[in-house]
């Protein structure tokens, strides 16, 4: 994802994704307001992943050069977003309890489980680490071999933990067919299905709502115009 100097908060669909359980199938999804956030760190921007408390209140937002900001969102009394708080831009850290090298921070996708845990899935080396919290040094999920031979950059955007408490990871490069939704159980990782492929469009996020399907945010390069966005869903078993 492409960094930047200012980061603009939308408070729509996007937003919602980032808040398990959040996606309601009644609810018409459009845009309500935006608020400029910046900070005056050098490591500010290249947000890729958000998750927001349920109160909607605070977040947890992650950036693909492996850092990561906690803060708390101001609202009015309608709820509509007017300013952000955040101090802070501490990196992610590995196993060793030391920063991920540069080489290897690619950070895209984030979830958060009930009890807190943090999972990260990363673009480049395609691998998920898991967190005891914000701060924590990094749990590596184990790695099978087909995780070694996806497309560097191209790798575990779309992140999510489904109603059963499993961790799904969706690939950014997929085949003709779609793409293949990875699960681990706890033990291993397995395929247990494929998205279907729909004009250029590839996978940068997902959530699940309380109906029990997946929510994918879905992002195009359209050239001169720039980026698209959409949002489908899926049912999931």
């Amino acid at each position: 994802m492409p960094r930047r100097a200012r980061f603009t908060l939308i408070a729509a669909v996007g937003l919602c994704l980032g808040l398990q359980g959040s996606a309601d199938p009644q609810t018409v999804a459009g845009f309500l307001t935006s608020t400029n956030w910046t900070m005056p760190e050098n490591a500010f921007g290249g947000f890729s992943a958000l998750e927001l408390s349920e109160d909607g209140r605070s977040f947890l937002a992650l950036s693909d050069k492996g850092t990561y900001v906690e803060g708390r969102l101001q609202r009015d009394a309608a709820g509509l977003l007017t300013a952000v708080e955040a101090t802070g831009i501490p990196p992610l850290l590995a196993e060793d309890g030391l920063p991920i090298p540069p080489e290897w921070n690619d950070a895209e996708g984030l979830a958060r489980a009930p009890d807190g845990t943090l999972y990260v899935s990363f673009e480049g080396e395609a691998r998920v680490l898991r967190y005891a919290y914000p701060g924590a040094h990094a749990i590596a999920l184990p790695r099978p071999e087909a995780f070694l031979h996806l497309p560097e950059n191209a790798a575990f955007e779309a992140l999510a933990i489904d109603p059963q408490g499993r961790i799904v990871t969706i690939p950014e490069d997929g085949t003709a067919a779609g793409f293949p939704i990875w699960r681990f159980d706890g033990q291993a990782w397995s395929v247990v299905g494929i998205l279907s492929r729909r004009d250029t469009f590839l996978p940068v996020a997902a959530d699940f709502g309380p109906d029990g399907r997946i929510y994918l945010l879905e992002r195009a390069f359209h050239g001169i115009p720039g980026f698209a966005s959409r949002v489908r869903s899926f049912s999931y078993a």
